[in-house]
């Protein structure tokens, strides 16, 4: 009766509500090693090991990022000790070694820049691929949560046994569900109002009775009768 169509439905919210729940935890972990990626990423802070997202794409990317940010730094900083080193000695400024080592010094530094400005680019698409992936997986959580669960299960056979059919999708199982409900709620409330109308009726009827009896005993009323001149 209305007892089972009312237990499968809020088993199932429920269920429905814990799957939300796992989701939304998992997604915010993500969120928050990915939060704590991207402002390491900022400084090129290295991250301590055995911790966040190794193994990922994310990881190795960030990585390479660090490391090629690391080298830009240390080659930016020998060729500015070059070029100091040569203006503080004017005949560096026209030796031909020196020349050379400055020259070579800054031909690396924009290798490393051109190679840093390709890991960055790679670096924004794996951001972009990760909270993808971090979305994705939380919505396919989601769904497999419901789709195993016993109350899923539960409800596909209520459904079925209301509509008389095999149910098999589970918007038709709430959809029949929820309207076996409300129906059964309607029912209940015009049986309770069709009840109330009954009592109503019943103690007009007897008040009706009550007012329409006399009010004097009957042998006190035939004394009464008999006493008359």
């Amino acid at each position: 009766g209305e007892t089972i169509l009312i237990t499968a439905q809020r088993m199932h919210r429920n269920t429905k509500q814990d799957s939300v729940t796992r989701a939304n935890e998992y997604h915010a972990n993500r969120r928050n090693v990915f939060t704590m990626y991207v402002n390491a990423s900022k400084s090129g802070r290295p991250l301590a090991t055995g911790h966040y997202a190794e193994g990922t794409d994310l990881h190795r990317v960030y990585c390479e990022l660090v490391q090629s940010m690391q080298q830009c730094e240390t080659l930016g900083q020998k060729h500015r000790e070059l070029v100091e080193a040569a203006l503080a000695n004017e005949s560096q400024t026209t030796n031909p070694e020196q020349l050379k080592l400055i020259k070579g010094a800054y031909e690396d530094l924009n290798s490393a820049n051109d190679n840093h400005t390709k890991i960055m680019q790679m670096w924004d698409a794996t951001c972009a691929a990760f909270r993808d992936e971090t979305s994705a997986t939380a919505a396919a959580m989601s769904k497999s949560d419901i789709a195993t669960a016993d109350t899923t299960a539960y409800i596909l056979r209520v459904a079925s046994a209301v509509s008389k059919t095999d149910v098999t999708d589970l918007a038709s199982a709430e959809s029949i569900v929820d309207g076996a409900v409300n129906d059964a709620r309607k029912i209940r409330v015009q049986f309770k109002k069709a009840t109330a109308l009954r009592e109503k009726a019943k103690k007009a009827k007897n008040k009706a009775i009550a007012a329409a009896e006399p009010t004097e005993p009957i042998e006190e009323a035939v004394a009464t009768a008999e006493d008359a001149p």
